[in-house]
């Protein structure tokens, strides 16, 4: 069995990677050019929810005792990083919408060119 620390580190990692998958994935289903700046803010997004989860789920790594319950946790860091990566940028251009009382219509169009 794995120590703790060694299963943390193993979630930190799978946060990271869930997140360059998220910021891959939403830069191809959009048709913007590749900006560098959004795809970095998305990899750190999820890799500090990567973090977080991660070292959240010591205590838990401390109790499992069977190969299964390890996979399920790592499933649970996995998900939650790629939801960080995908949710931060739409709460993000909503809570801008509300502020500023308009929608950039440019970077999110409502109804897109067919």
């Amino acid at each position: 069995m794995s120590t703790v620390l060694t299963n943390a580190i193993i979630g930190i990692i799978i946060g990271g990677l869930a997140s360059a998958f998220g910021a891959f994935m939403g830069w191809i289903s959009s048709n913007d050019p590749f900006i560098a700046r959004k795809f970095v803010t998305g990899i750190l997004t999820g890799t500090v929810a990567g973090i977080l989860v991660g070292f959240g789920s010591a205590p838990v790594f401390a109790e499992i005792e069977s190969d299964l319950a390890l996979l399920i946790v790592y499933g649970e860091i996995f998900g939650t990083a790629l939801a960080a990566t995908f949710l931060v940028p739409k709460i993000s251009h909503a809570i801008n919408t509300r502020v500023t009382g308009t929608a950039d219509t440019e970077a999110h169009p409502i109804n897109p060119p067919s």
